[in-house]
């Protein structure tokens, strides 16, 4: 079975770097769950701040190559 996706660059470009960046965001999002599991199990988490919440997974996407902005405001 084969599938396809068609888009209408530029116009759907932010639509476009979504499907192609899928399998990149579901890693990042892993990653990032993954690091706010061990705050919560071996850390009070609720000494994080939003700061240092937001400072991680933007740090795992810089890992993977990704940034909000490559993605949905392209």
């Amino acid at each position: 079975m084969q599938s396809y996706l068609k888009f209408n660059l530029p116009e759907d470009n932010s639509d476009f770097q979504c499907a192609v960046h899928g399998r990149d965001l579901s890693i990042i999002l892993y990653e990032f769950d993954q690091y706010l599991r061990t705050k919560q199990k071996y850390e009070n988490i609720e000494t994080l701040s939003v700061d240092e919440i937001r400072e991680k997974l933007r740090e795992i996407m810089n890992e993977n190559n990704l940034s909000f902005n490559n993605i949905i405001f392209n």
